[in-house]
């Protein structure tokens, strides 16, 4: 199903985050009533819940950083939320923390590849 944060982002269904990404793609960041419910629906079952939220926001990128990014991914590594979390970083363009087990500069990456996918 799913290539990777760098691959295709295939999903066995629909999460809020795909509907909101959509409407991101063109332009607009708008998520409907039925949206919202899929978002609250899976931060509910996130295994990040219970986790202080200062983890999954390092200061920096180096020296403790690393670890701290490493730890946060792990949760997210081991959470049957990811992909609803990535979806939903994505379409509301959180530009900062790990979502979704990825940092912000992979999300850059992955929104820049879905930009070019859109452009062809």
């Amino acid at each position: 199903m799913q290539a990777g944060p760098w691959g295709d982002q295939g999903h066995s269904k629909q999460s809020a985050g795909t509907v909101a990404r959509t409407a991101t793609l063109g332009g607009n960041v708008a998520l409907t009533a039925e949206a919202f419910e899929a978002v609250i629906d899976w931060q509910t079952d996130a295994a990040c819940r219970d986790t202080d939220p200062a983890l999954f926001f390092p200061v920096g990128t180096t020296g403790p950083a690393i670890e701290q990014i490493a730890s946060a991914k792990q949760v997210c590594f081991s959470c049957v939320c990811q992909d609803e979390c990535l979806d939903f970083a994505l379409a509301t363009n959180q530009d900062t923390g790990i979502w979704g087990g990825t940092s912000e500069e992979e999300r850059r990456i992955i929104r820049r590849r879905i930009r070019a996918g859109a452009a062809r």
